[in-house]
């Protein structure tokens, strides 16, 4: 591309704007302005392309090591499927449930685990105490 010069040699102007001759011969003016924000209209838009794609390639990363993909959702899936629940353990500080050493059995046995193997559902400390224990 070449500027287009009158007979003086100054710079053909189309509404402001340079007019610049095509290999072809066909003439167009140049906006440098707009030239300049369109630039930075496509780096900003390419520099969010690139940060979705680090994201993404970072929580991809989680996934590292899987070769069968569908069978760790099929182990998902049943995992999630068990009946099996497992209840939290409360959190008491040591000192507000009971003294550093048990004199009594029952006081330093929670509840659940009192009747866990008890085929009665009596708890060890009504057992203890009909054998005289307590």
């Amino acid at each position: 591309m070449r500027l287009k010069l009158d007979e003086q040699g100054h710079a053909v102007l189309q509404d402001g704007h340079p007019v610049y001759i095509h290999e072809d011969g066909k003439e167009s003016p140049f906006n440098a302005a707009g030239t300049v924000a369109t630039i930075q209209a496509r780096n900003a838009e390419a520099k969010q392309h690139r940060e979705r794609a680090e994201t993404a390639e970072s929580k991809l990363k989680a996934f590292e090591g899987i070769d069968d993909p569908a069978a760790a959702i099929k182990g998902r899936r049943l995992n999630s499927n068990s009946k099996t629940t497992y209840p939290a353990a409360p959190s008491r500080p040591r000192s507000a449930t009971r003294p550093r050493h048990c004199l009594d059995v029952t006081a330093c046995v929670p509840v659940s685990h009192r009747q866990m193997f008890r085929p009665s559902g009596k708890g060890l400390a009504s057992e203890y105490r009909s054998q005289g224990i307590l």
